[in-house]
């Protein structure tokens, strides 16, 4: 990450995801509060940075232009993705 103090982790909320698809722990938003999921793969990015939930980054996007927002996807988060869709699949199969 190249600005620390421009970077975040987006984080799931527990309740628009009750169980989540990749290994993960409970954490808090650093704004809200709301209980978030927190990759377990990820743990380098979460703990080094904020911890914004989905409704919260909103709110900062908005405030931006789309030239100002970068988003970068960690190789951690990539792989936890891609995890992800795959469970997502396999689940929506049955």
């Amino acid at each position: 990450m190249t600005d620390m103090d421009e970077s975040y982790y987006l984080a799931m909320r527990v309740k628009d995801m009750a169980i989540p698809y990749v290994l993960c722990q409970r954490g808090k938003c650093s704004e809200c509060e709301e209980d978030v999921w927190l990759d377990e793969n990820a743990r380098r990015t979460w703990e080094k940075v904020p911890i914004l939930c989905i409704v919260c980054i909103e709110a900062h996007i908005k405030e931006k232009s789309p030239e100002e927002i970068d988003l970068m996807i960690t190789p951690e988060i990539r792989e936890s993705l891609e995890k992800y869709f795959k469970r997502r699949e396999e689940l929506m199969k049955k």
